[in-house]
């Protein structure tokens, strides 16, 4: 549908409550004078008449006072207007971004900081009017928000500008998980309010996300042995694999992982300690059984996964970490691929433990000369598929981490998929264009739920 740029203004004193606009703006969006149409700002509306007034210009619409204060409409307002079917008539979209308080109190004396520069800028380029809001600041009975807009056009020079506005009908909301309980009393009561939450930290049990790739056909030859640690699952795949890997359903940057491999005499057992690797020497199978039963953390549920013979750069172990997210029409695409160089002797690709991140295709370049694209072009294939399948599984969500292994012949295997995935190595890249992408997509996102009517 149609979308125009225009400048939103207020008159006071009408004698009637007609909406203003250029004749330009009627013929542009394909809309008739006269007619009856429901102005739509968030969660309110207003039903009005149009009628053209040449004298307004080709981008201005003047609405009464009385309507500007009922849509609790900023004025003067920059923002697109078009039809959203069912004789609607959308300004914005109005959307939010739910924003830990803290930060708000920050951004109001220092100025807009990324990632909500980003976010802003993605909004206000899409013609959405954003309003930043924390997680109590609504008021259910009246269905509206006690937040901030930006103002300015300089984005270096934004500045947060208080006021009230109706509740938005989609909100954005990316909190880390040690700042999601300030956002829960919001989430509990939106879907009832109207508004649709698109929720960035929804993780994903590893258990789960595997037992879901592996009911595809097609995934599931990407997906290396992987099952829930148990001490009889741990004895088949010593008899199984020379090569296995001990990993914590809720780990995070290499933090208690183990890997386990076969020696002339018995198994080595390491993992990362606070002073580098630790290596105990296991002279049989209940010597590695007692082992693990005594390292790995109480109540802490693991899984065991075959060892992969991953292709090396410089002699160095590397894996690829993928963000898929969905565009504005809700396409999946890939937003961003880094690859993460294991240090010399070291099994964990974590830049925080010490990996190097570097571009993918200088990595795969000298991994696989001569066919690097094409092993590119199947990392991005598995990437999207694999997106898909736990989007239609557990969505709908509109963005995935997949950590991504290349064996030594080129095989793609899938290391893990993550529901609330870091971003840590695609901002080490330094690539303006991926840091771009990755906060526009989510924004864009959320805007196309609300041009569509699905929030």
């Amino acid at each position: 549908m149609a979308r125009f740029s225009v400048q939103i203004h207020t008159i006071s004193g009408a004698a009637d409550e007609l909406v203003r606009t250029g004749p330009a703006v009627l013929r542009a969006l394909g809309l008739r004078e006269g007619e009856r149409y429901r102005l739509r700002f968030g969660t309110r509306r207003v039903t009005t008449r149009l009628r053209g007034e040449g004298s307004l210009g080709g981008d201005r619409i003047a609405l009464p006072a009385p309507l500007a204060r009922h849509l609790l409409l900023p004025a003067p307002l920059t923002a697109a207007v078009g039809p959203a079917g069912d004789g609607v008539l959308e300004i914005g979209p109005l959307v939010g971004l739910l924003t830990p308080r803290r930060l708000l109190a920050a951004m109001g004396d220092r100025g807009l900081q990324p990632p909500y520069s980003h976010y802003v800028d993605s909004a206000l380029e899409a013609g959405a009017v954003p309003v930043l809001f924390a997680g109590g600041d609504f008021d259910s009975q009246a269905r509206r928000v006690r937040g901030y807009v930006p103002a300015g056009r300089d984005p270096n020079q934004r500045r947060l500008l208080a006021m009230e506005s109706p509740l938005p009908r989609v909100v954005f909301h990316a909190f880390n998980s040690l700042e999601r309980p300030e956002a829960e009393e919001f989430e509990s009561v939106a879907p009832r309010l109207g508004c649709l939450v698109v929720d960035g930290w929804q993780r994903i049990p590893k258990p789960v996300g595997y037992d879901i790739l592996c009911q595809h056909r097609w995934l599931a030859r990407h997906v290396p042995d992987t099952d829930r640690l148990t001490p009889q699952t741990l004895r088949a795949a010593l008899s199984r694999y020379d090569d296995l890997y001990l990993k914590p359903d809720a780990g995070a940057r290499g933090e208690g992982v183990y890997r386990l491999t076969r020696a002339r005499r018995g198994w080595v057992l390491t993992t990362e300690g606070t002073r580098g690797p630790l290596k105990f020497q296991l002279p049989d199978r209940a010597a590695v059984l007692a082992t693990v039963r005594k390292r790995l953390a109480r109540g802490t549920p693991y899984l065991i996964q075959e060892g992969l013979p991953l292709a090396t750069f410089l002699g160095n172990r590397f894996d690829l970490r993928a963000l898929a997210q969905k565009d504005g029409r809700g396409r999946w695409m890939l937003a961003g691929l880094a690859a993460r160089v294991a240090p010399p002797g070291s099994p964990i690709t974590s830049p925080l433990r010490g990996a190097l991140v570097a571009r993918p295709a200088d990595v795969l370049r000298l991994a696989f000369p001569g066919r690097w694209q094409e092993v590119l072009q199947d990392v991005h294939r598995v990437v999207l598929v694999a997106a898909e399948t736990i989007d239609r599984a557990l969505g709908p969500r509109f963005e995935i981490g997949v950590d991504i292994a290349v064996l030594q012949d080129g095989t793609i295997k899938i290391i893990e998929v993550n529901g609330a995935p870091r971003k840590t190595s695609l901002e080490m890249l330094r690539d303006p264009l991926i840091t771009e992408r990755v906060y526009r997509l989510p924004i864009h996102y959320t805007i196309g739920l609300a041009l569509r009517g699905d929030g």
